[in-house]
């Protein structure tokens, strides 16, 4: 028996680190709009919270989705739950933890301080950074076309280095949403590009330095992490706009494959099995729940070889992915292939679900 909370906010939440942390109203209203999207993998027993149930319920039955019988309840039922309910929100993050212990829900159903702390630090950027260190070191990147490096500096004089070394780079804040807190640089630094990074290492400690690559398509693994290690789940082909998730293909895993291979012969494979084996060394038994890893295919401009390039962390999530979602999608829908994307009409959000011309 499980309460379930879609808390889209979460990636700001931890930028932040502050318990009392106010979610911008574009977040709020995503979460209002689209708090129901637990209730896809929702079991029979479970509690789905939302702010409004009749919308939910509303929301839920225009996608005719074969769903389990959940719950929706909203603050106001949280301290009449069964006292031996588990909590699994889109993210842990002490904001999240806050709202709803305020709202009544007892405080040993929720991760302690040290717990929140340690995701934190498995969400940063820095740590994604890390995990494609030991990438390196455990594959011959050049060998088997891969590319990917990241830093993570403190000091503009080192910041200043790499650019230059660089010649074109992706500054990103070690914690932010995704879209949000990336600026692509050339060999030098104006004046407000400047004064931005010294503003977040200021808040944020660093800044994570990154050569920008010519990206041909994103696309990403998912994973589950428990006691026993992390476990590959699936494939997600997204698709993005100026660095904001627009969609997600909703098909086989097989099918998937079939398109990545096309781009990138013979990768997939001993990459997700290389990731199992490093996840499960630095995270499992530190975080247990949903995760995905964001890669991208990029262009490929030696003259020795004409497939594109792999890279194979961008970044790691460490919670629920849209990518998990479609996943759970699959098998509730009566369609082979299938387009998923959460659109805006400037009041509400909508999750929409559209079958593709392969249907």
């Amino acid at each position: 028996m499980t309460l379930h909370v879609f808390n889209p906010e979460h990636d700001i939440a931890l930028a932040r680190n502050n318990k009392y942390f106010t979610a911008p109203t574009v977040a709020r209203r995503l979460r209002s709009d689209c708090g129901f999207l637990p209730s896809i993998w929702a079991g029979n027993d479970d509690y789905v919270l939302v702010n409004d149930v009749k919308e939910a319920q509303k929301s839920l039955s225009s996608l005719g989705l074969k769903t389990n019988d959940s719950t929706f309840v909203t603050y106001r039922d949280l301290s009449n739950l069964p006292t031996e309910i588990d909590v699994s929100p889109w993210g842990w993050d002490s904001s999240i933890a806050y709202q709803l212990k305020k709202n009544g829900l007892r405080s040993d159903k929720m991760p302690s301080d040290e717990c929140f702390n340690i995701i934190r630090g498995l969400s940063s950027r820095e740590f994604s950074s890390e995990i494609l260190r030991l990438l390196h070191d455990s594959i011959d990147f050049n060998k088997y076309g891969l590319v990917g490096n990241s830093t993570y500096e403190t000091e503009i004089s080192e910041i200043i280095s790499t650019i230059e070394r660089n010649r074109k780079s992706v500054l990103k804040e070690p914690w932010s949403c995704s879209g949000r807190g990336n600026r692509v640089v050339g060999a030098a630094l104006d004046t407000p590009t400047e004064n931005w990074i010294r503003n977040v290492i200021k808040n944020q400690g660093g800044i994570m330095i990154e050569p920008f690559y010519d990206k041909i398509a994103d696309f990403g693994m998912e994973f589950l992490s428990d006691i026993t290690g992390v476990h590959y789940r699936g494939l997600s082909i997204f698709t993005t706009s100026n660095g904001f998730y627009t969609g997600n293909l909703i098909a086989e895993d097989s099918y998937k494959e079939e398109i990545i291979e096309r781009m990138l012969p013979n990768k997939i494979p001993f990459i997700k099995d290389l990731l199992e084996e490093i996840l499960t060394d630095k995270i499992s038994k530190r975080y247990i729940g949903p995760l995905g890893v964001d890669m991208m295919i990029v262009n490929n401009y030696t003259k020795d070889n004409s497939s594109p390039f792999l890279h194979p962390m961008v970044e790691i999530n460490l919670r629920r992915t849209m990518g998990h979602v479609a996943i759970d999608i699959l098998h509730k829908v009566n369609l082979r292939t299938a387009s998923m994307h959460i659109g805006y009409d400037g009041q509400h959000y909508k999750l929409a679900i559209e079958p593709t011309q392969s249907n």
